[in-house]
C-alpha cells in the first residue's frame, strides 16, 4: 500500500501513535490504485517532446509528474503524460502494421 502511494518504505515515518503501519494507508489505498492507473512506474524512460526523460517523481494528489535527463526538467500534469503515452502507443501499432 506504500508503494501505491509512492510513500518512502520507512516503517518510522510510516508509524502512527499506535506504533503499527497507518492504518489510513489501507483505506486510501483503492483511491492511489485507481490514480495510477495508466501511469508508468518511477524511473520509466519515456520520450517526451523528441527527448528522452526518465520519470523521477510523481504527486498524485497535485497530479503532476517530473521529467529529467541530463539536460533538461520538466514538470507536466498526469493527463499530458496520460495523454503522451497514449499519443506513442498510437504511433507505436501504426509502425508495427
Amino acid at each position: 500500500m506504500a508503494k501505491n502511494q509512492l510513500l518512502a518504505l520507512n516503517t518510522q515515518k510510516l508509524s502512527g501513535q499506535c506504533g503499527k503501519l497507518m492504518c489510513c494507508l489501507k483505506y486510501e489505498d483503492e483511491n492511489y490504485k485507481c490514480m495510477r492507473k495508466g501511469l508508468p512506474k518511477l524511473n520509466a524512460a519515456i520520450e517526451y517532446e523528441g527527448e528522452k526523460y526518465r520519470i523521477t517523481s510523481m504527486n498524485l494528489l497535485n497530479k503532476t509528474a517530473h521529467l529529467a535527463n541530463r539536460n533538461n526538467a520538466v514538470d507536466i500534469t498526469l493527463d499530458d503524460l496520460r495523454k503522451h503515452l497514449k499519443k506513442n502507443d498510437d504511433r507505436d501499432g501504426e509502425e508495427t502494421n
